[in-house]
């Protein structure tokens, strides 16, 4: 599969993971090493950002816009593009989340997978 393909692929399975709460497939496509930095700052590493999408269990929708995918090599990729985080709160109640997102994502030897996450908020 085509590098650009590939990484276009993998972010729609996170997505549809996201919202599903799919942990077992999140694992799957996160690297070990991975470091998510949220909208807030906060950082999490793979555990610690599976845990939180467990306990939080908020994503209603996902839209991105256009991606832009960088090829760096054969194994590795930057995307770049903005995303609208549909957000379903405890109480029932919804927001959206709108931001730009950098992800870098690496081929290993079980497939692509994320090793990098960070969103920025566009106010």
């Amino acid at each position: 599969m085509e590098i650009r393909s590939a990484c276009l692929d993998l972010e729609r399975r996170r997505q549809a993971a996201l919202v599903a709460v799919d942990l077992k497939a999140l694992d799957a496509m996160f690297a070990d090493d991975l470091v998510h930095i949220h909208s807030v700052g906060l950082v999490h590493d793979k555990a610690e950002l599976l845990a939180h999408i467990d306990a939080k269990r908020g994503f209603a929708a996902i839209e991105r816009g256009h991606l832009t995918v960088r090829v760096l090599s054969e194994d590795a990729a930057v995307m770049t593009g903005t995303i609208n985080n549909h957000m379903r709160a405890p109480d029932g109640s919804m927001s959206e989340m709108r931001g730009m997102v950098t992800q870098i994502i690496r081929r290993e030897p079980t497939g692509w997978k994320f090793m990098h996450f960070q969103l920025t908020l566009i106010k």
